[in-house]
């Protein structure tokens, strides 16, 4: 970053069309990529912390307006940071790679209109793709509300994978703790509700309803082996999802008859229902203190 007194040297093909504005007052700024941005100063004092700072320090010859200021970032960062401090129209923001950089730059220059901008839209970009991203980026500046809808959409990850540990090494070491504390969390509450014998009269090892024959329950027991087993390498997301409730272990319970009277062990409807409930009743997000 760096101020020189160069304004004969400006080409007018430099400078953005939204912010070549000859006003008195106005600073000129230059991007990374060489992009020139007029703008009043009293707009950058009022929206930067770092550039009321600046302003207020002892100036040499001439004025501050007679210079320019190079910055670091480049101008696709600084066209929307600009866009927002002067309450112009968002350009496109595109990705969340751009979003997160506008971010640093907002906190860099002490901005926090774009800083409370971003955090009110940045759930827009939330999947499970970049969930754990955006878990970091909320969590790490106590955005309660944001973080915790971040982490319902982490709730499928496995968080020992390449990818998850690759973004989990960038967090504070009480965000990552307080996501492997929630599927854990998850895992317990789902063995509670498998074994429940209110919701799964199966667990009491009960015998067929028709011949009172002593029953194994195998079926029963495979399942909640499996979904338990699959808990930390699989685990359920926010919700159960059709293809998962119609799984083969689920089929093969829902199948199930007894081997001396081939009744059918267990009410269809009501098996679909409790394992349903039993997964969509998990805990969904992390707790603040």
């Amino acid at each position: 970053m760096s101020i020189q007194n160069n304004m004969s040297t400006v080409h007018s093909s430099n400078w953005h069309p939204l912010f070549t504005a000859e006003d008195a007052g106005t600073i000129t700024l230059s991007s990374h990529d060489a992009i020139l941005f007029r703008v009043h100063l009293y707009t950058l004092k009022r929206a930067s912390g770092w550039f009321a700072a600046m302003s207020s320090l002892p100036q040499g010859p001439g004025t501050v307006s007679d210079d320019v200021l190079h910055l670091d970032e480049d101008s696709t960062v600084l066209v929307p940071l600009l866009q927002m401090i002067c309450a112009m129209e968002l350009s496109d923001l595109s990705s969340l790679d751009l979003v997160e950089s506008i971010l640093l730059a907002a906190e860099k220059y002490d901005m926090p209109g774009p800083v409370s901008i971003i955090r009110n839209m940045i759930t827009i970009y939330l999947t499970e793709s970049t969930s754990l991203r955006i878990y970091r980026l909320a969590g790490a500046r106590s955005w309660k509300a944001q973080a915790q809808l971040a982490s319902s959409y982490a709730l499928s990850f496995d968080l020992s994978t390449p990818t998850a540990v690759a973004e989990l090494s960038c967090m504070e070491g009480y965000l990552s703790v307080r996501l492997f504390l929630l599927h854990r969390q998850r895992k317990d509450a789902l063995r509670k509700a498998l074994n429940d014998v209110t919701r799964f009269p199966a667990n009491t090892g009960e015998n067929c309803k028709g011949c009172r024959a002593k029953l194994e329950h195998a079926q029963w027991r495979y399942l909640k082996e499996l979904w338990l087993l699959r808990a930390d390498e699989a685990p359920f997301g926010r919700t159960i999802s059709p293809a998962q409730l119609n799984a083969s272990e689920v089929s093969s319970v829902i199948e199930a008859t007894c081997p001396f009277c081939c009744r059918r062990l267990y009410n269809p409807n009501e098996m679909y229902d409790n394992l349903q409930n039993a997964v969509n009743n998990l805990p969904q997000t992390i707790m603040f203190a």
